[in-house]
Order: C-alpha cells, then structure tokens, then sequence
C-alpha cells in the first residue's frame, strides 16, 4: 500500500539506534509498538496492547490504540478526530472536555516510575495509579476513566499514536 514507507519499533532501535533518523526522512514512517505493556503481558495480565501511528515530514497524521484482548481501537486521523471502535464494531466520536470536578478530585495513570515517586502530587489530586501500559493509559484518559496521565519519559513507540488521538479529540499534550 506504500512502498517507500519506513518503519520505526522499540525493538529496532534498541538494536540500532539510527533507526530513528528515519523519523527525519520525506518518506510515510510507520511507528509500531508490537507489544505496549510487555511487563505485563509477560506476566499474565490484562493492560497490554499495540500502538501504530503514521509520520509524513515529521507530522503524525494516524495513530491506533489497539486493546488486542477486548477486540476495540480508538484511532485518529488528522484533522478527522478520535473514534473508538467496539467489540461489537460501534463507532463513536471521542471528545475530551476539561472535567467539571475540583483539581483535588482529579485522578490518573503514571508512567515510567512507579506511583509512590509521585507522592509530592498527592495532596493537589485524588488518585493516582501506575498499571505499566501506556496504551490504557491513554485509553483511560480518553475514554473519561481519568483525568490526567503523566509519564517521566517519551517515545515515539510509546506516543505518537496517543498524541494525535489526544488533540484530535480536543485534549491537551505536551513535552517538556
């Protein structure tokens, strides 16, 4: 379907690390995280996923979320929006609002450490949790479960595909 695509991985970059000049090329760059959550998928347990995402000149332009187990996909594309797609193959629209809750209320996923680092956080938000998947992070924050996911480090196997899903659904990302 593209020939001249390229393709960017975890697993690849950890082998060579010029991999990721290819996100610099003119050519569509896909951006595949086979397994998001390999902890957990290692051991038996259920947060674990895949994430896809399309680059063209430096731009994501397509991102999925894919909940392997429960057969759903929350996709993007630019200038498109946010869809998930359910185990029954319902289609609906993702719109993400500021939620109407005092910021003490407020509850959300970690990534990249584990909860208990961000305890300098506790007394300005409710619940904060760790479940070591970046792809039910983002699944829980746009689908209403949480409010907010902060993570120590990004990727692009990692962040891509929730990036365009975010604002395509009208949220707010940033990194810093």
């Amino acid at each position: 379907m593209m020939p001249d695509s390229l393709v960017v991985g975890e697993e690849a970059v950890s082998r060579d690390k010029k991999t990721l000049d290819a996100l610099n090329s003119d050519h569509p760059v896909w951006i595949i995280d086979p397994i998001d959550g390999t902890y957990n998928f290692a051991h038996g347990r259920s947060n674990w996923g895949l994430f896809i995402s399309l680059s063209y000149k430096g731009i994501i332009v397509f991102g999925v979320l894919y909940d392997i187990l429960n057969q759903r996909f929350i996709f993007a594309k630019k200038g498109e929006g946010t869809h998930l797609k359910d185990e029954n193959n319902k289609v609906s629209r993702i719109t993400l609002k500021a939620p109407d809750k005092p910021l003490a209320e407020y509850c959300g996923h970690v990534g990249g450490a584990q909860a208990w680092h961000f305890k300098k956080l506790n007394p300005f938000c409710g619940k904060i949790s760790n479940i070591r998947c970046s792809v039910h992070d983002f699944w829980s924050l746009l689908t209403g479960q949480i409010d907010f996911t902060f993570h120590t480090s990004t990727a692009p196997w990692d962040h891509s595909a929730p990036a365009i899903a975010v604002m395509e659904a009208g949220g707010f990302i940033a990194a810093g």
